[in-house]
């Protein structure tokens, strides 16, 4: 069968998926942070404020599907095509985070260690946070914390650095793009000291919520190898069948939402069922090559060049500037404390822009350095 074409309008709404999974696990970190849990005296209105803000944990998981997806792709057609080698691809996988991991890092050492050492906000000293308690998150700054974090090691060995508590899915995410291709060289019989290695990581850490998730990120491998084998031929489809599928898909996607919130089970089951509907989601919105309205196309754009700047450093910069505007004191729910939640959205939504123009931008330009510097020059140009 003919491989599909790359569906760039569908590319397009996928980008835009990335944007809105990132700002939905803001949303559920900036509410949480202002407030206290829910408790039904405060009314089923402030009920429902409090569901939207959460579906962080569905948003990651969202994540990893489309990132099992590319990684897949990534692997797969460079396989294909003769180019791909251990030592570029990690290149490729650590210029993509260390950009921006680098400089959360230290923004993180910089805003928590001021705040929990120099300035005293007491949230610092006693942070309690969703499912939280009573932690000091200057014990959380430590140089192991650091090193830890920057090889990827959270929650295996150490700790999310600080304050940042989204650093526990990165971890999840560097080790599916080791253990991926590690199988796939293994089914196509191609052993090597790199691929065994890897596989010792899975052995080392089959007992830890990054084993736990690797099977959801497989998802986004299954979208990828189903929609090349079914080709480029339904793209062409007529408007209303292609359009219809696709809000179908996602009308059962967010059922599947609902469903999983009013009857939770756990979270890799939860995470499965909640995948493999998204997967049909973005199974048709590829197939069929759907893209979006102009006006969205500068948050598609958002979602493809900042949505990993915005996941990585929001906490932070959110948990330092809460500090600052309140006192580090939990704010009742009302209207007033929700339009500052909601500025606070829109303020780390645009600092995230703005940081990911000084990281995530150069991306290619370390990936070159890198390459320059580790590989032979055959291998770096077709890296």
């Amino acid at each position: 069968m003919t491989p599909a074409a790359l569906p760039a309008n569908g590319y397009k709404t996928v980008d835009l998926m990335r944007f809105l999974a990132a700002v939905t696990v803001v949303w559920n970190h900036t509410w949480n942070m202002f407030v206290p849990a829910f408790s039904p005296a405060m009314g089923e209105g402030w009920r429902f404020v409090y569901q939207t803000a959460g579906f962080g944990p569905d948003a990651v998981r969202v994540f990893f599907v489309i990132s099992g997806y590319w990684i897949t792709a990534s692997i797969l057609r460079k396989s294909d095509a003769g180019g791909w080698t251990w030592g570029g691809y990690l290149i490729d996988r650590v210029s993509r985070l260390w950009i921006v991991l680098v400089p959360v890092l230290l923004l993180g050492l910089l805003l928590d260690g001021s705040a929990r050492f120099l300035l005293g906000f007491p949230r610092y000293a006693d942070f309690t946070f969703i499912t939280e308690q009573h932690l000091d998150l200057g014990e959380r700054l430590s140089p192991q914390g650091f090193f830890g974090n920057l090889f990827f090691l959270q929650n295996i060995y150490v700790h999310p650095f600080g304050s940042n508590m989204p650093l526990w899915s990165l971890t999840n995410e560097f080790w599916y793009y080791i253990w991926f291709p590690s199988f796939f060289l293994l089914f196509r019989k191609k052993v090597s000291v790199m691929t065994g290695l890897s596989i010792v990581t899975v052995v080392l850490f089959i007992h830890t919520n990054v084993a736990e998730g690797f099977p959801i990120w497989l998802l986004g491998s299954l979208v990828y190898i189903v929609t090349q084998r079914i080709g480029d031929r339904f793209q062409a489809a007529a408007r209303l069948l292609r359009h219809g599928v696709v809000f179908g898909a996602l009308a059962a996607f967010l059922a599947t939402l609902l469903a999983t919130h009013l009857f939770p089970t756990t979270w890799m089951i939860d995470g499965l069922i909640e995948g493999a509907v998204f997967s049909v989601l973005l199974g048709a919105v590829i197939v069929f090559n759907v893209g979006l309205p102009k006006w969205l196309h500068p948050w598609s754009a958002y979602g493809a060049n900042a949505s990993f700047s915005l996941y990585l450093v929001h906490c932070p910069i959110l948990l330092f500037a809460w500090s600052v505007v309140t006192g580090s004191q939990l704010q009742a729910p009302g209207f007033a404390v929700l339009a500052m939640a909601l500025g606070m959205l829109a303020f780390l939504v645009a600092a995230a822009w703005g940081f990911s123009q000084l990281t995530e931008k150069h991306t290619g330009w370390l990936r070159r350095k890198l390459s320059a510097l580790l590989l032979s020059p055959k291998i770096a140009r077709g890296a």
